[in-house]
């Protein structure tokens, strides 16, 4: 299992405990950790969303709320689609 797998493991064993069988959790921490693979994080992000354009967005909106109390916004798509 690779090492980001690992620290998602100890997550989910915190929360679940024995809840949840170790095979279980193994196939579900490996699976999380794969997303990766499949997500990218898209730059600039003021630009796709527009947000130094829409004054009242934040009205709205949670994220251009948050946005505006300067919490950094993280936007990721799946890779492959439109750009």
């Amino acid at each position: 299992m690779p090492r980001d797998a690992d620290k998602i493991r100890t997550v989910l064993t915190k929360h679940f405990g024995k809840l949840v069988p170790d095979a279980t959790l193994d196939r579900v921490a490996t699976e999380i950790s794969g997303l990766e693979e499949e997500w990218e994080e898209i730059p600039d992000v003021e630009k796709v969303v527009g947000a130094s354009i829409s004054v009242q967005c934040e009205d709205i909106c949670k994220v251009g709320e948050l946005y505006k109390l300067g919490t950094p916004i993280r936007i990721f798509r799946k890779k492959g689609t439109a750009k």
